[in-house]
């Protein structure tokens, strides 16, 4: 080592020892590593939720997508009055107790309200006492999930959601019973045999 030393001293190069990394400077990177490696290997499930308040009623509307691919959409009649953000905020609810349901642990929510989402990052202040028992609800159940993350998306990109929640408000005479919605894929005076498909009918308790 000390012939080296010399031999890197007539180039103006100095030799310095590599000091021993502490012992908790390691451990904090490992713990730091195995958390890091533990999120990413959690899947994320995926939510758009929206809600809507018309003459004729209000609901929600809720698309669940799993991090296989799966994608799952809800239309819900809500059978008392809401105004809007009040449909939002159930919608919300919907959504992640929906997620919960299937054992989700990270979740990312999508929603084109502003005021909905900023209430629940914490950027704008619920002051409506309504309003703030609706946050306290959703702070609760988003606190059973391991990670998430509450985005505001336009309109445009929430159109499923949008969709279903526009349905479900603008039903009339609708009681608890399960709806099945039906789709022919010809016509019926075409002589041919028809197919029924079967739209999702599971409703949320």
């Amino acid at each position: 080592m000390v012939k080296w030393a010399v031999e890197l001293s007539q180039y103006g190069i100095e030799y310095r020892p590599h000091p021993a990394i502490k012992a908790h400077i390691l451990a904090d990177f490992l713990v730091e590593m195995a958390v890091t490696q533990e999120e990413s290997s959690t899947p994320t499930w995926v939510v758009y939720v929206d809600g809507s308040s018309t003459f004729t009623g209000s609901g929600a509307g809720i698309v669940v997508e799993s991090p296989y691919g799966d994608k799952f959409q809800y239309a819900v009649k809500f059978l008392f009055p809401a105004t809007n953000n009040e449909a939002q905020y159930e919608a919300f609810i919907m959504g992640i107790k929906l997620a919960l349901s299937v054992g989700a642990k990270r979740l990312t929510i999508h929603s084109n309200s502003q005021l909905i989402v900023s209430q629940i990052n914490g950027n704008y202040e619920a002051k409506e006492d309504k309003m703030l028992e609706y946050l306290t609800q959703v702070n609760e159940l988003l606190s059973r999930l391991d990670s998430y993350d509450v985005k505001q998306i336009p309109r445009v990109e929430n159109e499923s959601a949008d969709r279903l929640a526009k349905l479900a408000s603008s039903l009339t005479n609708i009681d608890n019973r399960k709806i099945t919605f039906l789709t022919y894929d010809k016509e019926k005076t075409d002589g041919s045999d028809v197919t029924i498909f079967c739209a999702d009918s599971e409703q949320p308790t």
